[in-house]
């Protein structure tokens, strides 16, 4: 009887249960998705964890962003068993070109000659042990003082130029900088470090990031005491000016390179013959693949051109107007691995700055300190919820690694193309199958 009973109240506890769940199910499933919605409606994106992914992952693959952390945590090159995934179009498009008989390898990879000069004309020319720059990434927002920390460190221990771009690094900080390089996007910031600008090893007048490089207005809000910004015109109002500015730059800092910071654009031909009269020695040439988080969305997807097509571009200008001595091309913007950094080089880059991906690399394994609950901005912001968590040897450590990784890359690629140094890669080391690509760079089709 009692076993009876005991059945009859499980069999009702378990129907209770049933109706309950039925009834609660719904509600909660649909306060979730109406919550989801209303966020993503709402919300912005370095605040809000899920927005935050939807935008990384639909920009970033995320096997782009497991190969970054694979080099970081091990400092080798990468071994891919599988078939590749597809980059920027134009830079999908460009493969190697491998010596077998009438254009032999190298034996021996370790032996390729990476170095390299910017400005040569210049008075202080920078001289590079390898073609590589770290860049703080221009966010739109301030960087963690133990970002600064790890991006200096690591910028050290490869002996890399550190770009500032526009971050607040302090004096000492700058100080610390194995090879600094100035950013100067407004008069202001030329003003206010007049004291220390002697240090850089070179200096760049950005006229913008990226896509946003002609964008005439400035969009400011206060987001956790932090103001952001969009970098803005600089204030130059005739040809006339930029050279005055040039000049002033050259004589503070005794004549090191000044580099000029343009978006690849249908005048650029026009724009580098201004730059060239102006007494700019370094080009930095960005396409649309290079962005700001609060980039106006009208500007970051429909502004600007690839920046292979730009390279190109400027190649040729230099090669037709004989400026090969006098202008050197710096890539920047959408470079993810050593591969980009090698095609560029060979397209007529002489040199190419790393930004975004320098955070993947120093965060690695330690994104999951944020994930799921916060957005990676967590992670790097100034007055991120999360930047206290950050390990900074750990980092460092990872940093440093990928470069190394990118670097050992780069001479293998190299030396399966028999070039003893890397500045003798160009475009005769190159393949393409489009013939647009081929028209515009001077890769020849096969």
């Amino acid at each position: 009887m009692l076993s009876g009973q005991h059945y009859i109240w499980s069999f009702a506890g378990a129907l209770l249960g049933s109706i309950i769940t039925a009834l609660i199910t719904p509600v909660v499933i649909n306060f979730t998705i109406d919550k989801i919605i209303r966020s993503l409606m709402t919300g912005t994106a370095d605040k809000n964890s899920l927005l935050s992914y939807l935008y990384l992952y639909h920009n970033i693959p995320i096997m782009r962003i497991l190969d970054i952390t694979h080099r970081a945590n091990s400092g080798m090159p990468l071994l891919k068993p599988f078939e590749h995934y597809r980059r920027t179009p134009s830079l999908d498009n460009i493969l190697f070109n491998p010596a077998q008989l009438s254009e032999k390898p190298l034996e021996d990879s370790s032996s390729v000659d990476a170095r390299v000069i910017l400005g040569m004309k210049t008075e202080l020319p920078l001289e590079l042990k390898h073609p590589l720059l770290i860049a703080a990434p221009s966010t739109g927002l301030q960087l963690s003082h133990q970002v600064r920390s790890i991006l200096i460190s690591a910028a050290n221990r490869s002996n890399l130029p550190l770009v500032i771009s526009e971050q607040n690094f302090s004096k000492q900080e700058i100080g610390d900088m194995h090879q600094p390089i100035f950013t100067i996007s407004d008069y202001d910031m030329l003003q206010g470090n007049l004291d220390v600008i002697n240090q850089a090893a070179m200096i760049e007048i950005k006229l913008g990031q990226g896509a946003t490089s002609s964008a005439a207005c400035t969009i400011k809000r206060e987001d956790r005491d932090v103001q952001a910004y969009l970098p803005r015109l600089y204030n130059l109002r005739s040809k006339r000016e930029l050279g005055k500015l040039v000049k002033q730059l050259k004589k503070l800092t005794k004549g090191v390179p000044v580099a000029l910071r343009m978006v690849n654009n249908k005048y650029l031909e026009k724009d580098l013959e201004i730059a060239v009269q102006a007494g700019i020695d370094v080009l930095i040439l960005e396409g649309y693949e290079a962005g700001s988080i609060i980039a106006p969305a009208i500007t970051a997807a429909n502004f600007g051109m690839p920046l292979t097509h730009g390279i190109a571009r400027a190649q040729a200008f230099i090669s037709n107007n004989k400026l090969e001595r006098q202008l050197d091309i710096v890539a920047s913007g959408g470079i993810w691995d050593s591969a980009d950094c090698l095609k560029l080089i060979a397209l007529g880059a002489r040199a190419v700055i790393l930004d975004n991906v320098v955070l993947f690399a120093l965060l690695g394994e330690q994104l999951t300190k944020a994930v799921p609950w916060y957005p990676l901005e967590s992670l790097i912001l100034e007055g991120g919820k999360k930047t206290a968590k950050l390990n900074i040897d750990e980092a460092v450590t990872g940093l440093a690694n990928f470069i190394e990784a990118s670097k050992h890359e780069m001479a293998i690629a190299s030396a399966a193309m028999g070039k003893q140094k890397l500045s003798d890669i160009n475009t005769e080391d190159l393949l393409t199958l489009d013939k647009e690509l081929s028209s515009l760079s001077g890769i020849l089709m096969p």
